[in-house]
């Protein structure tokens, strides 16, 4: 999935080093590091850093200490939590801080959430906005609107507002992180900001959230009618650059891949490299890392089609575009060009070029954990995809003493991240499980291997229930690995 672009008349931000908020021409909004739920989170965390150093010590005189062992476990599931948190904050005040200098500040709500944002006071923020009362409003309205026989621009410019204050309501939701049923009341907030007006901002808003925690049924619908919108807006602005509208093909083209739909994938992909690519000719600077990552989505949609040769060509004109792009001090770049090199490592792979694969595997490797090194939460699920790799690599070359310590360490990460989203990394570890199996039978450990199998399984069935078209040919293969594992233990007992 690519990072989120919004269109031309959405200012972007960012954080500096010293923590201001700059938001469009160096206008600082605030400064991150002073607000109370960032120095809530940081002082958790330099708190369990004290804890984890005094329970490792306790460890190392003892290395059969048991409590220990799982207090230090315990630890760092609570230091990764709190380390997403602090992620989560930033991205998300990023963009708040946008979302205020966008939208029209044309309600006392609005105002009052602004000044709180603005002094780092961001449950304040929340609280201004009474989810009875907005609710109340809201209907209001609503039924205003049916019995308007002309559209009236006033009560269209009211359901605006309130649109924009439930944007604002589900943004500071998402991070209120001490909220009972925090995910779901995000959901309820965007829902109603969708039913005061539909517009391209909560559209892709919502979508973007949803696909963040895999929801991928409902958000397919989302990103069509978040299409249509700034299709129509562009034909009627030509002259405007509007960067989501490649956004949202790419996304939409992955979900439709997500689904076996690649006839529906493929065109999406290819219009918004076409428009990339034309852009890139006038400002390379910008729009070339975004060529390389539509070449990227489309050579990986060839690869799922068995279009080896397109997928490889596609691939190292990719690779080749971020090398002359990347810039060596960002973090996000140097991960674009690993998840290329990574992808091009998987098709050597499907090919059966085992040196070639490794080769680029190990390189992608040491990439991503250096990058872990200065951001683990962002970059250590990227270090489990490449283990998992290496260790399928193994695998096919019957090589199991190298494949079981890459597995190993990728199932633990992935057991490490579940906490932190469930709805993203459980399909993950499912799949670590079933080949991790494969090992352990080729190994003839069948009472491990059934284990982790039938775990693997009860993964797929239960999100099959809600994305079958997804997770419906992973319950076929789970279940195919498990017949052909009881055949294997007859035989051997």
């Amino acid at each position: 999935m690519e990072k989120i672009d919004f269109p031309q008349n959405i200012v972007h931000g960012g954080i500096e080093g010293g923590g201001n908020v700059i938001v469009g021409n160096s206008n600082t909004i605030i400064n991150l590091k002073e607000a109370a739920d960032y120095i809530a989170i940081e002082a958790a965390i330099k708190k369990l850093d004290t804890r984890f150093e005094r329970t490792l010590k306790r460890f190392q005189k003892d290395t059969d200490d048991r409590e220990a062992q799982e207090e230090l476990l315990e630890i760092n599931i609570e230091r990764s939590k709190e380390k997403e948190n602090l992620e989560t904050l930033k991205k998300t005040v990023i963009k708040l801080a946008e979302d205020f200098q966008r939208i029209p500040l044309d309600t006392e709500r609005l105002r009052l959430a602004k000044q709180y944002f603005d002094k780092g006071e961001f449950k304040e923020a929340r609280a201004i906005f009474d989810a009875e009362t907005m609710g109340k409003e809201l209907e209001a309205l609503l039924h205003q609107k049916e019995n308007l026989s002309k559209k009236s621009t006033e009560n269209q410019q009211n359901l605006n507002d309130k649109a924009n204050e439930y944007l604002i309501f589900a943004r500071l939701t998402a991070i209120n992180f001490d909220l009972p049923d925090r995910f779901e009341k995000t959901v309820a907030s965007f829902e109603q900001s969708l039913r005061a007006e539909r517009n391209i901002e909560n559209l892709f808003a919502y979508s973007y959230f949803l696909q963040n925690h895999n929801k991928y049924s409902q958000t397919l619908p989302l990103y069509e009618e978040a299409l249509q919108l700034t299709r129509k807006l562009a034909e009627q602005n030509p002259q405007i650059d509007l960067p989501v509208l490649d956004t949202i093909l790419d996304n939409l083209a992955i979900l439709y891949s997500d689904q076996n739909q690649f006839s529906k994938a493929q065109p999406l992909h290819e219009e918004a490299l076409q428009r990339r690519t034309k852009l890139a000719l006038q400002y390379p600077q910008n729009y070339l890392p975004k060529v390389a990552l539509s070449q990227n989505n489309l050579a990986t949609l060839f690869r799922h089609q068995k279009e080896f040769s397109k997928a490889q060509s596609m691939y190292e004109k990719a690779l080749q575009n971020y090398i002359e792009s990347v810039d060596q001090h960002s973090l996000v770049d140097i991960s674009d060009l690993a998840v290329v090199i990574y992808n091009l490592g998987a098709l050597y792979l499907d090919r059966n070029e085992f040196s070639q694969s490794q080769f680029l595997f190990e390189k992608a490797l040491r990439i991503y954990r250096e990058l872990a090194g200065q951001n683990e939460l962002t970059y250590l699920p990227f270090v489990a995809i490449v283990l998992n790799g290496l260790a399928d690599l193994y695998l096919l070359q019957n090589k199991f003493s190298e494949a079981q310590p890459k597995y190993e360490e990728a199932l633990q990460i992935r057991i490490k991240l579940i906490v932190h989203n469930p709805y993203l990394y459980l399909p993950l570890l499912g799949d670590t499980l079933n080949n991790f199996a494969s090992l352990r039978s080729s190994l003839k450990e069948f009472s491990q291997a059934r284990f982790m199998v039938e775990k693997s399984l009860g993964i797929f069935v239960t999100f099959a229930k809600y994305e079958p078209q997804v997770y419906e040919p992973k319950v076929i293969q789970v279940k195919a690995n498990l017949k052909k594992l009881h055949q294997e233990m007859n035989i051997q007992e």
